[in-house]
């Protein structure tokens, strides 16, 4: 009977240890991947990489409002339009996003364990987990659209600093060689 009473206890001593190891285990690669999946990552990412597009799309028909760009013939401005799609399609396609998750997940894994993993998992699959992922669209184009309005303006009064330095360059140079002769 003593036997099997330490053999008992023994047994509820190594499944508490084997149970409590978990929480000390490095998730694994496919562990992020799970939990991502259940994040909607790839989703998420294909909405922030539209959105992207779409401001960079706006901001490109907002330069060619500019004076420098009017004065092109419509022909020559389709042409742009259409490379600038072309280059948008290609850069969407340079690094795709199931390509980025395989490479981020091992980093992911390197600094989250098996447990850390699990609750987040549990939290996405709860039911606040998942309003936040189903209203996180909308929360991101709401704020996009209030961070693209203001990059935009911001990003145009860069380009026109930047493009009057290097008309002052420019000038510097045809001083610099007229002066020379």
């Amino acid at each position: 009977m003593k036997a099997f009473k330490t053999a008992i206890f023994i047994l509820v001593l190594g499944a508490t240890c084997l149970a409590q190891a978990p929480s000390d285990q490095p998730a694994t690669k496919a562990d992020i991947l799970q939990m991502w999946k259940e994040m909607r990552f790839e989703q998420q990412m294909q909405t922030v990489m539209s959105s992207m597009t779409k401001q960079f799309e706006t901001m490109f028909d907002n330069m060619m409002k500019r004076e420098d760009f009017q004065k092109l013939s419509e022909e020559k401005r389709e042409k742009f339009r259409q490379e600038m799609n072309r280059e948008m399609q290609m850069a969407t396609q340079i690094y795709p996003i199931t390509e980025i998750m395989d490479d981020f997940a091992p980093i992911y894994a390197k600094y989250m364990t098996k447990a850390d993993v699990q609750a987040v998992t549990a939290f996405y699959r709860s039911p606040a987990g998942r309003r936040m992922l189903d209203n996180s669209p909308k929360i991101a184009q709401e704020g996009m659209a209030i961070i693209g309005s203001k990059m935009q303006t911001r990003m145009m009064q860069q380009m026109d600093q930047m493009q009057a330095r290097m008309k002052a360059i420019m000038d510097e140079k045809s001083e610099a060689g007229t002066e020379s002769k």
